[in-house]
Order: structure tokens, then C-alpha cells, then sequence
């Protein structure tokens, strides 16, 4: 399960990488359409022979897809769109001490090392975004704040999965709520945005399969076999792992700048995943 978490965590780091070749030659939503078009085979693989959602938890599935593919993934890759792969990796660091708000939200006691937790994290949001020293065009400010409200969407996302698990297979459950998601986002991107054009450069494409099959049927597969036996706190903790991942690609394969905000900001937003697990 451990192992599970962890890859999860490092392929899902690399989607930001992934995601910014992409939308050099796609726009942010046909990014978004051929991830999931292209992960919908793998998605049927990992469906075959599971269970099927029952009538009470149709609503559930649809929901959790709805959450997880195209609202998630519209204003993540938006956003990714606008600001620079590093800051996207370090916001959503914010996952783990949102979680536990969460979770306190729905009942659950929360020990004083995770209310310092979402302290943490408060800082360490304020200096990533508006740290004076950084040269913050206002198209970064909302590619920033995309981000932030897809990182808020993906917890409601994991608090819905988590309660399927009870019922369902990790991978049943994983295939099921991407492919309901997937069939809302394609009329969705559709209507907006017209049939996607084909990608022409190999980069596009290799990015894409990355995106579709890597971080959309195996990472999430991977995850949900983590969540089902860890729970969702020991899960998050190892959240942390796909900011530090991200910007490490980032950095190293983009050349993107690493400046005193990030430093300072993201150093936070890491403490405050660790405190949040």
C-alpha cells in the first residue's frame, strides 16, 4: 500500500511537466479532453470484471467523476496555463492540511498539530503568491489562484473515493469515477471548444499518453490501493512527495526560475504537509 502511494505520488508529480509541453501547441480544455479520450481504454481494463455502481451510489460515482475530471483538471491546467510548473507543483502542497479541514468539517477531531498545520500552510501560500521580490504578472496571480481551487476540488474528490472504497475495489472504483467523469467533460469541452485539433509535434504526444495513461488510470489505480488500506491521513502524507517532484522536474528539464518566494512559500506549504500527516 505504501508503495502504491508513493508512485502515485511521483507520476502525478511529473503531470505538471507533462501538462506545460502539452500546452504548447493544445489549448488548456483539449489538453484536458485528450488525457481523459486517451485513458479511457486503460480506464475499461481496470473496470473489467468489477463491480458495477448500484443504483444508491450511481449519484456518488457521478459526483466524484464530475469533482475529479472536469472541474479538477479544467482549472488545474488552466492554471498551469498561466503560472509556472514549479509554483503549480508547490500549491498543491496545500492537499494534506486541506484535507484535514476536510475532515473536520464532516466531525472529525483534529489534533493541534494540524490546526499548526493549516497555519503553516496559510503563510506559506501568502509568501509562494505575493512574495515582493517575485516579478507577478496578474495572468500568474489567477494561474495561482486556478491552482489553489483545484487543489480545494481535489479534496472533495478524495473525501467522495474514500467513502466508494468501503463498497467498491480500489481499481473499480478508480476506473469507474474517472469514466463517469470522462463522459461528462467530453460534451462539456465539446460544446466550448470545438473537436480538438490533432497534435502534430511527437512531444505532444508523448506528454499526452503520459498525462492519459500514466497520471489518469495507473496513478489514480495506484492511489486508491494506498487510500483503501492506509486511510486518508497516512495516504496524504505522502502527498508532499508530488510538489517536491514537480518542481524538481521543473526546474531541472524546464529551466524555470527558483525564486525567493518559492524557497520560502513552498519550504512552508512542505512543513505543513509533513505536520498535516
Amino acid at each position: 500500500a505504501l508503495a502504491c502511494v508513493v508512485g502515485a505520488c511521483l507520476v502525478w508529480g511529473g503531470s505538471f511537466l507533462m501538462a506545460k509541453v502539452a500546452l504548447r501547441e493544445l489549448t488548456a480544455p483539449h489538453v484536458v479532453l485528450w488525457r481523459f479520450v486517451i485513458a479511457v481504454p486503460a480506464l475499461l481494463l481496470l473496470a473489467a470484471g468489477r463491480a458495477r455502481p448500484t443504483r444508491a451510489d450511481a449519484g456518488a460515482f457521478l459526483f466524484g467523476g464530475l469533482l475529479g475530471v472536469p472541474v479538477l483538471f479544467l482549472l488545474q491546467v488552466e492554471g498551469v496555463a498561466r503560472t509556472t510548473a514549479t509554483r503549480a507543483a508547490l500549491l498543491i502542497g496545500l492537499i494534506p492540511p486541506l484535507s484535514a479541514l476536510g475532515a473536520a468539517l464532516l466531525g472529525e477531531r483534529l489534533r493541534p498539530r494540524t490546526w499548526a498545520a493549516v497555519a503553516v500552510s496559510s503563510v506559506g501560500l501568502v509568501l509562494l503568491v505575493g512574495w515582493p521580490e517575485a516579478s507577478a504578472a496578474p495572468s500568474r496571480l489567477v494561474g495561482d489562484a486556478l491552482v489553489v481551487a483545484s487543489a480545494v476540488v481535489s479534496v472533495g474528490y478524495i473525501l467522495v473515493t474514500r467513502r466508494l472504497l468501503v463498497r467498491y475495489s480500489a481499481l473499480g472504483a478508480a476506473a469507474w469515477l474517472q469514466l463517469a467523469g470522462t463522459a461528462v467533460l467530453v460534451p462539456f469541452v465539446l460544446a466550448r471548444g470545438g473537436w480538438p485539433p490533432v497534435p502534430a509535434r511527437w512531444e505532444t504526444w508523448a506528454a499526452l499518453a503520459g498525462l492519459g495513461v500514466g497520471c489518469t488510470a495507473l496513478a489514480n489505480a495506484l492511489w486508491n490501493v494506498g487510500l483503501k488500506h492506509l486511510g486518508t491521513a497516512r495516504a496524504g502524507l505522502f502527498v508532499n512527495l508530488e510538489p517536491v517532484f514537480g518542481v524538481l522536474l521543473g526546474v531541472a528539464l524546464l529551466g524555470e526560475p527558483v525564486e525567493a518566494g518559492i524557497v520560502a512559500g513552498g519550504g512552508l506549504i512542505f512543513v505543513a504537509a509533513l505536520l498535516a500527516g
